[in-house]
């Protein structure tokens, strides 16, 4: 993982991470809504760039001291070289940084290389929600206490 470089991503990143939304997201946030989100100090959000364009992205949203991971993408075309990992460490450092004591994310019950990725990372599943994703697709709800 040596030479993966996470920068924080702003309104230049805007269409790359619009397009990795549309494309790999079941529910995808608008180009509205993400610029919305990153205009907004309680988010921050993270890429990682080749060639200038943002390849993998991943956002986080504070409420007083927890944090929402939004979503965390990779391009397909990029996968396997630890990109969603060193953002997912990135995230928690800036997790860290504002005083954060607990993350949460969601995750598609069937997105098995995802779980995988959290568990890893050290998030629990805590619950389930049906039909999340439409009818017939949970989402894991998953936990990890910053320390």
């Amino acid at each position: 993982m040596n030479g993966i470089t996470v920068e924080r991503a702003d309104l230049s990143d805007l269409y790359d991470i619009a397009r990795l939304e549309r494309e790999y997201i079941p529910c995808p946030w608008s180009e509205n809504q993400l610029r919305a989100a990153m205009e907004d100090e309680r988010y921050s959000f993270f890429a990682v760039r080749e060639n200038g364009k943002a390849v993998a992205y991943g956002g986080v949203c504070f409420a007083l001291d927890e944090a929402e991971i939004c979503n965390v993408v990779t391009d397909e075309k990029f996968r396997g070289k630890g990109f969603a990992k060193r953002i997912l460490e990135r995230i928690e450092l800036e997790c860290r940084e504002r005083g954060a004591v607990k993350m949460f994310l969601e995750v598609a019950e069937n997105n098995a290389p995802a779980k995988n990725l959290y568990s890893q990372s050290g998030f629990e599943k805590i619950s389930l929600r049906e039909d999340y994703y439409g009818k017939g697709l949970a989402a894991e709800i998953m936990q990890k206490e910053i320390k």
